[in-house]
């Protein structure tokens, strides 16, 4: 989702980015490396700069936040709603 942000807004800065969805740019940065998630004010916020499904990308990221085994399955599941 960020890389979608990103090249939305013409392959903008993480720095850029964070401004846009009114966070820090350290949490962006945590996002990115994976020791972080976005809240789902963040990613409506992100989904309308990008023009992405916003149900897609809450339940995307949160089936990422899911433990295994039930990862697999939610992610197994949202393919092809993109």
């Amino acid at each position: 989702l960020l890389e979608l942000v990103r090249s939305s807004q013409g392959n903008c800065s993480d720095y850029r980015v964070a401004k846009l969805l009114g966070v820090s740019d350290s949490a962006v940065s945590r996002w990115r490396t994976g020791n972080g998630h976005m809240g789902n004010d963040s990613i409506v916020r992100a989904c309308e700069l990008a023009g992405a499904g916003v149900f897609y990308w809450i339940s995307r990221i949160g089936a990422e936040r899911d433990p295994e085994p039930m990862r697999g399955y939610h992610l197994h599941a949202l393919e092809g709603m993109e």
